[in-house]
Protein backbone atom coordinates (compact mmCIF):
# COMPACT_ATOMS: atom_id res chain seq x y z
CA UNK A 1 0.00 0.00 0.00
CA UNK A 2 0.90 3.49 -0.47
CA UNK A 3 0.09 6.34 1.57
CA UNK A 4 0.61 10.65 1.44
CA UNK A 5 0.75 10.60 -2.23
CA UNK A 6 -0.89 13.18 -3.82
CA UNK A 7 1.36 14.14 -6.61
CA UNK A 8 2.40 10.74 -8.06
CA UNK A 9 -0.34 7.76 -8.51
CA UNK A 10 -0.09 4.68 -6.43
CA UNK A 11 0.96 2.48 -9.74
CA UNK A 12 3.64 5.25 -10.00
CA UNK A 13 4.69 4.94 -6.67
CA UNK A 14 5.25 1.73 -7.23
CA UNK A 15 6.52 1.08 -10.51
CA UNK A 16 9.62 3.58 -9.38
CA UNK A 17 10.32 1.72 -6.35
CA UNK A 18 11.29 -1.29 -8.14
CA UNK A 19 8.86 -3.57 -6.01
CA UNK A 20 7.22 -6.01 -8.42
CA UNK A 21 3.71 -7.38 -6.57
CA UNK A 22 3.39 -11.06 -5.63
CA UNK A 23 6.60 -11.79 -7.36
CA UNK A 24 8.85 -10.42 -4.70
CA UNK A 25 9.59 -12.44 -1.60
CA UNK A 26 9.03 -10.38 1.67
CA UNK A 27 12.40 -11.12 3.06
CA UNK A 28 14.34 -10.16 -0.03
CA UNK A 29 12.67 -6.69 -0.80
CA UNK A 30 15.63 -3.99 1.00
CA UNK A 31 13.85 -1.50 2.58
CA UNK A 32 17.01 1.42 1.52
CA UNK A 33 17.05 0.71 -1.44
CA UNK A 34 13.76 0.83 -2.42
CA UNK A 35 13.82 4.75 -0.48
CA UNK A 36 16.23 5.62 -2.18
CA UNK A 37 14.56 5.15 -5.71
CA UNK A 38 11.73 6.49 -4.57
CA UNK A 39 13.19 9.64 -3.26
CA UNK A 40 15.07 10.45 -6.56
CA UNK A 41 11.38 11.31 -8.02
CA UNK A 42 11.26 15.32 -7.76
CA UNK A 43 8.00 15.85 -5.98
CA UNK A 44 9.50 13.42 -3.10
CA UNK A 45 10.84 15.16 0.36
CA UNK A 46 11.07 11.42 2.35
CA UNK A 47 9.75 8.33 1.82
CA UNK A 48 9.40 5.43 4.80
CA UNK A 49 9.21 1.57 3.82
CA UNK A 50 8.09 -1.13 6.12
CA UNK A 51 7.64 -4.90 5.55
CA UNK A 52 4.56 -6.69 7.20
CA UNK A 53 5.57 -10.21 7.15
CA UNK A 54 2.79 -11.95 8.77
CA UNK A 55 0.34 -10.38 5.71
CA UNK A 56 3.44 -10.56 3.24
CA UNK A 57 2.71 -7.28 2.31
CA UNK A 58 5.54 -4.03 2.19
CA UNK A 59 4.02 -0.42 2.92
CA UNK A 60 5.38 3.00 1.44
CA UNK A 61 4.57 6.38 3.45
CA UNK A 62 5.56 9.10 1.21
CA UNK A 63 5.63 13.15 1.94
CA UNK A 64 5.41 15.09 -0.86
CA UNK A 65 7.02 18.19 -1.36
CA UNK A 66 4.79 21.26 -2.24
CA UNK A 67 4.71 23.98 -4.83
CA UNK A 68 5.74 27.20 -3.32
CA UNK A 69 6.85 29.69 -5.66
CA UNK A 70 7.79 29.78 -9.58
CA UNK A 71 10.94 31.79 -10.62
CA UNK A 72 11.58 32.78 -14.32
CA UNK A 73 14.45 31.46 -16.36
CA UNK A 74 15.55 30.52 -19.86
CA UNK A 75 15.91 26.42 -19.88
CA UNK A 76 17.42 25.12 -23.31
CA UNK A 77 16.71 28.55 -24.96
CA UNK A 78 13.35 28.54 -23.69
CA UNK A 79 11.50 31.18 -21.23
CA UNK A 80 9.88 28.57 -18.39
CA UNK A 81 8.80 28.92 -14.99
CA UNK A 82 10.96 26.65 -12.21
CA UNK A 83 8.25 25.82 -9.96
CA UNK A 84 9.99 25.16 -6.53
CA UNK A 85 9.26 24.06 -2.75
CA UNK A 86 9.64 26.09 0.24
CA UNK A 87 13.41 25.11 0.51
CA UNK A 88 14.12 25.88 -3.30
CA UNK A 89 14.12 22.52 -4.69
CA UNK A 90 13.33 22.65 -8.63
CA UNK A 91 9.86 20.87 -8.77
CA UNK A 92 9.15 20.81 -12.48
CA UNK A 93 9.75 23.34 -15.50
CA UNK A 94 6.59 25.25 -16.61
CA UNK A 95 5.27 27.20 -19.86
CA UNK A 96 5.23 31.04 -19.48
CA UNK A 97 1.34 30.38 -20.47
CA UNK A 98 0.85 27.64 -18.05
CA UNK A 99 -2.11 29.46 -16.06
CA UNK A 100 -2.92 26.15 -13.29
CA UNK A 101 0.43 27.97 -10.97
CA UNK A 102 -1.05 31.68 -11.43
CA UNK A 103 -1.11 31.59 -8.11
CA UNK A 104 2.48 30.88 -7.23
CA UNK A 105 4.89 34.32 -5.99
CA UNK A 106 7.29 34.74 -8.41
CA UNK A 107 10.52 35.27 -6.73
CA UNK A 108 13.52 35.94 -8.83
CA UNK A 109 16.80 33.32 -9.34
CA UNK A 110 18.63 31.44 -12.23
CA UNK A 111 17.92 28.68 -13.88
CA UNK A 112 18.69 25.09 -12.40
CA UNK A 113 18.25 21.36 -13.17
CA UNK A 114 15.20 19.03 -12.06
CA UNK A 115 15.52 17.94 -8.31
CA UNK A 116 18.70 20.32 -7.23
CA UNK A 117 18.12 22.74 -4.51
CA UNK A 118 18.46 26.56 -5.39
CA UNK A 119 21.06 27.69 -2.47
CA UNK A 120 21.85 31.06 -3.66
CA UNK A 121 20.93 33.92 -1.20
CA UNK A 122 18.54 35.51 -3.61
CA UNK A 123 16.27 32.77 -3.57
CA UNK A 124 16.73 31.71 -0.17
CA UNK A 125 15.67 35.48 1.28
CA UNK A 126 12.81 35.35 -1.00
CA UNK A 127 11.43 32.00 0.02
CA UNK A 128 12.06 33.16 3.34
CA UNK A 129 10.18 36.39 3.12
CA UNK A 130 7.20 34.26 1.99
CA UNK A 131 7.17 32.19 4.85
CA UNK A 132 7.49 34.74 6.73
CA UNK A 133 4.19 36.25 5.22
CA UNK A 134 2.35 33.72 5.44
CA UNK A 135 3.29 33.29 9.29
CA UNK A 136 3.05 36.79 10.44
CA UNK A 137 0.59 38.10 7.57
CA UNK A 138 -1.46 35.80 6.48
CA UNK A 139 -4.03 38.00 5.15
CA UNK A 140 -1.23 39.50 2.92
CA UNK A 141 -0.09 35.97 1.49
CA UNK A 142 -2.96 36.22 -1.58
CA UNK A 143 -2.21 39.78 -2.25
CA UNK A 144 1.88 38.73 -3.03
CA UNK A 145 2.37 39.30 -6.67
CA UNK A 146 6.42 38.64 -6.84
CA UNK A 147 9.86 39.38 -4.43
CA UNK A 148 13.24 40.12 -6.03
CA UNK A 149 15.85 39.83 -3.42
CA UNK A 150 18.88 40.67 -6.00
CA UNK A 151 20.00 43.36 -3.39
CA UNK A 152 19.79 42.08 -0.11
CA UNK A 153 19.77 45.67 1.06
CA UNK A 154 17.12 46.28 -1.72
CA UNK A 155 14.40 43.87 -1.52
CA UNK A 156 11.76 44.43 -3.92
CA UNK A 157 8.51 43.20 -2.64
CA UNK A 158 5.21 43.50 -4.68
CA UNK A 159 1.74 43.00 -3.89
CA UNK A 160 -1.58 43.97 -5.93
CA UNK A 161 -3.08 47.05 -5.55
CA UNK A 162 -0.48 48.78 -3.28
CA UNK A 163 2.81 50.72 -3.86
CA UNK A 164 5.81 48.75 -4.21
CA UNK A 165 7.80 47.49 -1.15
CA UNK A 166 11.29 48.11 0.27
CA UNK A 167 12.56 45.32 2.48
CA UNK A 168 15.86 44.46 3.90
CA UNK A 169 17.74 40.94 4.61
CA UNK A 170 18.66 42.32 8.12
CA UNK A 171 15.45 43.36 9.26
CA UNK A 172 12.94 41.05 7.48
CA UNK A 173 10.85 40.33 10.75
CA UNK A 174 10.44 44.29 11.03
CA UNK A 175 9.78 44.84 7.59
CA UNK A 176 6.81 42.14 7.43
CA UNK A 177 5.50 43.31 10.67
CA UNK A 178 5.12 46.72 9.50
CA UNK A 179 3.73 45.51 5.76
CA UNK A 180 1.22 44.07 8.20
CA UNK A 181 -0.10 47.26 9.40
CA UNK A 182 0.42 49.38 6.09
CA UNK A 183 -1.14 46.86 4.26
CA UNK A 184 -4.69 46.57 7.17
CA UNK A 185 -4.03 50.75 6.80
CA UNK A 186 -4.63 50.84 3.19
CA UNK A 187 -7.15 48.31 2.70
CA UNK A 188 -10.00 50.69 4.68
CA UNK A 189 -8.68 53.69 2.33
CA UNK A 190 -10.14 53.93 -1.08
CA UNK A 191 -8.45 52.91 -3.76
CA UNK A 192 -8.32 56.48 -5.68
CA UNK A 193 -6.37 57.82 -2.11
CA UNK A 194 -3.36 55.33 -2.71
CA UNK A 195 -0.27 57.10 -3.87
CA UNK A 196 0.48 55.56 -7.56
CA UNK A 197 4.31 56.79 -7.94
CA UNK A 198 5.66 55.99 -4.22
CA UNK A 199 6.72 53.38 -2.22
CA UNK A 200 6.97 52.04 0.79
CA UNK A 201 10.49 51.67 2.38
CA UNK A 202 10.33 49.39 5.76
CA UNK A 203 13.93 48.99 5.51
CA UNK A 204 15.01 51.00 8.84
CA UNK A 205 14.16 49.44 12.00
CA UNK A 206 11.56 52.12 13.97
CA UNK A 207 10.85 53.67 10.69
CA UNK A 208 8.57 53.61 7.72
CA UNK A 209 9.25 56.27 4.86
CA UNK A 210 6.97 56.74 1.86
CA UNK A 211 9.13 58.03 -0.83
CA UNK A 212 8.29 59.42 -4.28
CA UNK A 213 9.87 57.73 -7.29
CA UNK A 214 12.82 59.30 -9.41
CA UNK A 215 11.61 59.87 -13.25
CA UNK A 216 14.09 57.20 -13.59
CA UNK A 217 12.08 54.36 -11.20
CA UNK A 218 14.11 54.21 -8.78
Amino acid sequence: TVRGNIHYTQDEIIDFSGLHINHDLIHQVLEQEVVSRIEKLNYIEKAAVSKHYLRKTVSINITERKKTAKIPCIIGEKPVFMIVDQYGYVLEYSDLVDLSHNSLVEIAGEGAELGSQLVSKQVQIGLKILDLIQKRAGEIFTELDSIDASETNRISVRLRNMPPILLSSDQLVFGVNQLKLVFQHLKREKPADKQIGAYLDFRFEGAVYLMERKQDGN
